[in-house]
């Protein structure tokens, strides 16, 4: 195996150090590649390591079984002497307390997206959050080549697919995610209507105007769109998405925060007459 800290080895440092203790879930179904079980360890761990690094604590295998699972953050993926095995250095907490619960892999012919998740051994109960450094092996369907590897939590740059990502955070019901994405008036709209397996959501198309984007979704009851500030996604910063607004059919006559349908509004306005609603 490779040593991680030779230059031809290195496939793409992820300058990612922070502990990220929120539950994940990823963008897109992916395929799932269960880390290889504990062989030799990686060469940087049995080593010295430089002035101010840290040594790799334990090279892990997955434990499907353990508690809450969170992202961890990746330091690096590196290749090894195998063109479809990859070695994984990410951060958790020690590790009496955390563990990695699996690696999940999307690949495509232009990029790898590898997302670490780690997860409690003794949940619910008290634990010291200090940052460890693991690493883990991955086993591609096919060899890395020339593909990037990218982190599968990291946010895109490209407004369509930062409207995307939201998109589908908030499809597979990962609000951790879609709160990083998303102005706090839009994630209040897209948290309070969950989606529903009849609403069949599918892309329609994104417009770019003069500093914004705006990408929209059909439902089966309503057309969901997002309008993103291109220079804050152009960044990869938090909260880029910062409108977000649900219109029905124009047959329902309904467009007002934060009815999604022409039931819902008319059973308000039904209180409204009544006298019996703050509104």
């Amino acid at each position: 195996m490779a040593d991680p800290e030779e230059g031809p080895s290195i496939v793409r440092r992820l300058h990612r150090l922070s502990y990220l203790l929120a539950p994940l879930v990823l963008l897109a179904p992916v395929a799932t590649a269960a880390a290889d079980e504990p062989g030799p360890p990686p060469a940087d761990a049995g080593q010295a390591p430089a002035a101010g690094a840290v040594p790799v604590t334990a090279h892990l295998a997955a434990e499907p079984g353990l508690a809450d699972p969170s992202p961890a953050a990746i330091e690096s993926v590196v290749a090894t002497g195998d063109p479809a095995v990859l070695l994984v250095t990410f951060w958790a907490g020690p590790p009496e307390c955390s563990g990695l619960q699996r690696i999940e892999v999307d690949e495509s012919a232009e990029q790898v997206r590898v997302g670490v998740h780690v997860g409690e051994r003794r949940p619910g109960e008290p634990c010291t959050r200090i940052a460890v450094r693991y690493s883990a092996t991955v086993t591609l369907q096919s060899p890395l080549g020339a593909r990037p590897v990218v982190d599968a939590d990291a946010r895109p740059t490209v407004p369509s697919e930062y409207a995307a990502a939201a998109q589908a955070a908030w499809a597979a019901g990962d609000l951790r995610r879609l709160g990083t994405l998303m102005s706090p008036e839009a994630f209040a709209l897209l948290a309070a209507r969950p989606p529903t397996a009849e609403d069949d959501w599918q892309p329609l198309a994104c417009d770019g105007a003069p500093g914004s984007t705006t990408c929209e979704w059909a439902g089966a009851e309503a057309t969901l769109g997002v309008r993103v500030d291109n220079a804050l996604a152009a960044q990869g910063g938090e909260a880029a998405i910062v409108e977000a607004r649900f219109t029905p059919p124009p047959v329902e006559s309904v467009a007002i925060w934060p009815y999604t349908t022409a039931e819902a509004a008319q059973n308000t306005q039904d209180q409204v007459d009544e006298g019996s609603s703050p509104w």
